[in-house]
Order: C-alpha cells, then sequence, then structure tokens
C-alpha cells in the first residue's frame, strides 16, 4: 500500500516537473500527443485482504494513435483460478483453471461531441499454451507467496475469434463537473458471447467523452483541451453472459477439461474508481465488485486494477 500511495503522489506532481522548463520552451505548451502507451494490471491483491480468487491477475498492454479516429492494438494476458489457488483435490475446484492470452484491434470513432462507438477483433489463445500455471508459479515466487496447486486441472488448449463492439454516450453533463454517461457492448465469437449496459457518473474536473481519459481518447484533443483531468467515477453494469471459454472450455473440443462449469447469465457489477490525467500522463485506480460469474462458484467476486498511460 505505500508503494501505491507513493506512486500516486508521483502522478501527481509529475506536471511541475515536465513544465518546469515550459518558459525557456513554449512551443511545448501548443504541442499535442497522437501517440499513446497505456499499461493496466488487474488483481485481487490491490483490495489488501490476502484473496487469490477467480479473474486473479490480468495484464493487458496497448498502443493507440490517431487523428480524427483512434486506431488501437493491444495484447493481454489474463488468469483465473477456483476460490484459493493451491486446490488438494479436484473436487474442491468450483471454477476451472485457465489463462487467456489475446491480441487485437479496434477503431474508436467519434460519433458527435457526447458520444463514440467502438469496434474491433479479438484473437485469443485459451488453455496451457497461454502460460498461466508458469506465470502463476513464478509471480507467487517472486512475491514469496505459497506455491499454486491445481493447473494440472485446467482447461484444454483453444484458439478463438470475437468480434467486439462498444457505443458511449454522455446523457448530461452540469459544467463539466458531474456526468452522466451510458455504455454499451456486444462481445460475439467462438471464445466469448456476451452484452451489458452500464450506467456511469463522474464527479470533479473532466474532458468530454471524446478527449477525456476515461475512454483513452485524449489524444483526439488539441492543446488548448487538453486540461488535466482530476475525478472520481461510479459505474453500475448489468451482463448477459452466453459463452465464456474460460468456464465452460472450447467450443469446438471434444475434451475440454477435467472440470468445467456454466456461466450463470445474468451477472452484476459495480465499479468505483479515481482518475488523474495531465496532457502527458494518465493515471487510474479502480475497485470491482462482482456477482457469481459460474454455477459453481462459492463466492461473489472483486478485484483492484491501476493503469499509467504516457503520451507522445
Amino acid at each position: 500500500m505505500k508503494i501505491l500511495l507513493s506512486l500516486l503522489l508521483l502522478i501527481v506532481y509529475l506536471p511541475d516537473l515536465y513544465s518546469y522548463n515550459v518558459g525557456s520552451d513554449s512551443l511545448l505548451q501548443n504541442k499535442t500527443f497522437k501517440n499513446e502507451i497505456q499499461i493496466k494490471h488487474d488483481n485481487d491483491l490491490y483490495l489488501m485482504i490476502m484473496q487469490d480468487q477467480y479473474y486473479t491477475n490480468g495484464l493487458h498492454i496497448h498502443y493507440r494513435w490517431g487523428n480524427n479516429n483512434i486506431h488501437q492494438i493491444y495484447a493481454s494476458h489474463k488468469m483465473y483460478n477456483p476460490f484459493t489457488a493451491q486446490v488438494d483435490s479436484i473436487e474442491h475446484i468450483d471454477r476451472p483453471f485457465a489463462a487467456e492470452f489475446l491480441v487485437g484491434y479496434k477503431l474508436q470513432k467519434p460519433l458527435k461531441e457526447n458520444q463514440f462507438l467502438r469496434y474491433g477483433v479479438e484473437i485469443g489463445l485459451m488453455g496451457e499454451a497461454a502460460g498461466g500455471r508458469l506465470f502463476q508459479e513464478n509471480l507467487h515466487s517472486l512475491l514469496n507467496m505459497y506455491h499454486p496447486d491445481g493447473w494440472q486441472y485446467q482447461l484444454k488448449n483453444s484458439v478463438g475469434v470475437d468480434l467486439n463492439l462498444d457505443y458511449g454516450l454522455s446523457m448530461f453533463s452540469v459544467k463539466n463537473n458531474f456526468e452522466g454517461i451510458i455504455l454499451g457492448s456486444l462481445v460475439a465469437g467462438t471464445h466469448h458471447i456476451n452484452s451489458s449496459a452500464s450506467a456511469l457518473f463522474r464527479l470533479g474536473l473532466f474532458n468530454s467523452i471524446n478527449t477525456s481519459s476515461l475512454f483513452h481518447s485524449r489524444i483526439l484533443g488539441d492543446a488548448t483541451s487538453q486540461k488535466r483531468e482530476l475525478y472520481l467515477y461510479n459505474s453500475t453494469s448489468v451482463r448477459w453472459v452466453g459463452y465464456d471459454v474460460t468456464l465452460q472450455g472450447g467450443r469446438f473440443n471434444s475434451y475440454k477439461g477435467p472440470v468445467v462449469s456454466e456461466p450463470i447469465p445474468l451477472q452484476f457489477s459495480n465499479e468505483i474508481g479515481f482518475v488523474y490525467s495531465n496532457r502527458k500522463i494518465d493515471f487510474s485506480i479502480s475497485y470491482i465488485f462482482k456477482t457469481k460469474e459460474a454455477e459453481k462458484s462459492l463466492f461473489r467476486h472483486q478485484y483492484g486494477s491501476t493503469s499509467l498511460s504516457f503520451r507522445f
């Protein structure tokens, strides 16, 4: 926690470091940045309650560029295990061990000042070839944690392709200090089929959704619109799940694995977060609280997420 707080303070005061020599280089003030690299990490350890279950770790790297539209390529690695990553028998597994490695492309188009459309394609590798067992064992060794046990029961390898579509609309904004936004998403393919709807509210200092850090769209703004952002947000979502490869295994596999589970079709979640952004850097931290995802799940799930973006 001390490391996290130190990082937060560093991010908040970074603008002063960048502006130290602005007086001798006025051109920097008018420069716009049209490229962005983002690193995002999800882990339930951020909750500081010694939990290590379900969606237990995610690492995501994004590169975005554009002028009128935003192009994005990304790679992600996600890991899942039962209510504990140390099970002594197959009967104790309430959610399959699984890992996914994903690569994808998305195009984000501002429709009007207050709405956007984003769509893309994602290729996923799920199973032992995704390296979840190796990643978790090395991570636990690095953090001096217990040795994971149970990955011998993980789901079998599968390769899939999914298409995705996202839509965002700002319903109202009060002096750019309080805003209500609705979001919708749809994923359809061989690995995942789901849709969701969300109501998001944010409070603080922020740009419009098509030039804001919350939707990774600051690279669409110019120097005059790239002001600092500092806000809190809360998002409540309902999600319908038709197929989840990390629970049910590869759709076309004759043998999916020793343990599979059916998803609960209707799931709910709530996310609270903090975002700070200046002309070159974004930092965010959030906590996500979800209802049970699978029929066999013993518990609800929650985890934390941090993100850092650099524009150039």
